[in-house]
């Protein structure tokens, strides 16, 4: 997706700005386009890192849960003789 938003707006912005400031408007295509492939980048990233911190605090919770050796073993019944 961000090669696509690059590549549509490196065209936009050679066309129409080479036709109002020449040189310079093409000159300032391609930085134009990185800036336009970095906000969809820079979205999938703060998207991404709000589904792992997510993903992380429930781990977190379950890792935290204050469960001794003893309860384990009462629920699988190993402390039962046989």
């Amino acid at each position: 997706i961000a090669g696509i938003m690059e590549l549509i707006m490196r065209s936009l912005a050679a066309v129409s700005l080479t036709i109002i400031f020449g040189y310079a408007g093409a000159a300032a295509a391609s930085p134009l386009a990185w800036i336009g492939s970095v906000a969809v980048l820079l979205y999938s990233y703060l998207k991404a890192m709000k589904n792992l911190r997510k993903k992380q605090a429930e781990i977190d919770a379950v890792v935290s849960e204050p469960e001794t050796l003893d309860s384990q073993a009462e629920s699988f019944n190993i402390n039962e003789e046989r």
